[in-house]
Formats: C-alpha cells, structure tokens, sequence
C-alpha cells in the first residue's frame, strides 16, 4: 500500500508491520525481519537490478555509492530525506534506492529501501565475524549526478 502524501502507512509483511515513509515523516530503524541468506545476496541482486535498468531505456542510469566507514543514521537520514524529496536542490528522478548499511555503533547490518519518494531502514543479521563491514546504496533514476551524490553520501560518514 502506498502512503497518503506526507503520511506514513504500515505495510503488513509475514505478520510484521513496516513502516514506510514519505516527506514530512520520521525514520525510525526497526528490527527486520530477512533471512540472512537473503541479506548476502542482497549486493548481488542490486548489481543485476541496477544491469537491468540500464538496458531497458538509454535515459535511466544506476549509480553505486560505496564507503568501508560507519554512517551516522540521522546523517544518513538527512542524504535520503534530500535526495528524495528536495526538488530545487537538484532535479533527478529517483525511482529506487537499494542498500545495505554500515551504521556506527551497530552490531546488525541495516538495509535502505526506497521507492519514489518512500523508504524505510531495517535492522538485520548481525555482522559476521570477520567479515568485512561496508556500506553500499545504489540509486536507479534519471538525470543523476554523481559528483554531487558522492559527495552527499560521505557526508554521512560517522565523525
């Protein structure tokens, strides 16, 4: 179901309830609820999704955003609150953001989502031991600019 604009709405899922959020609304992280197995593959599926986007029209472009650095969540909250709903800020058309998620001070793996102009960020697995802990977010739209991107996503780098 999609939310009212400006109002969040829960989304019934294996008899959990997501939130789902949309401008002017607050991001709360929330324990998901994803088998770990599909929380590995998930890099892997956003490689293939961002493949498949870039052969179905010339004008849509993927751009991957990495860092081997905790993120600071309400940092992180701000970037996607501006990259999703601040129009004069820059004009892109953001269709979906995937990721998986470094968070300082986080024992689990966090996972963004978005739709549109609605996310959520979910609490996962936690890290393995000794596996290597980074984030990755990749944004599929139109008229993208990386450079400035970039440049808003290490913003978001834990101090």
């Amino acid at each position: 179901r999609a939310a009212a604009a400006g109002a969040p709405a829960a989304v019934e899922e294996a008899g959990c309830s997501h939130l789902h959020h949309g401008p002017g609304s607050t991001c709360s992280l929330e324990v998901g609820h994803r088998p770990p197995s599909r929380v590995r593959s998930m890099t892997h599926d956003m490689e293939h999704s961002a493949a498949a986007a870039r052969l179905h029209d010339g004008g849509i472009q993927t751009i991957t955003l990495r860092t081997s650095k905790p993120l600071d969540l309400e940092k992180f909250k701000s970037f996607m609150d501006r990259l999703l709903w601040d129009r004069e800020a820059h004009p892109e058309d953001i269709y979906r953001v995937k990721g998986l998620l470094q968070l300082e001070g986080e024992d689990k793996k966090a996972v963004v989502q978005a739709v549109y102009e609605l996310y959520n960020i979910t609490h996962t697995c936690a890290w393995a031991p000794g596996e290597a802990r980074s984030s990755t977010v990749v944004v599929i739209g139109r008229h993208l600019k990386q450079a400035l991107l970039e440049t808003w996503f290490n913003e978001c780098v834990a101090a």
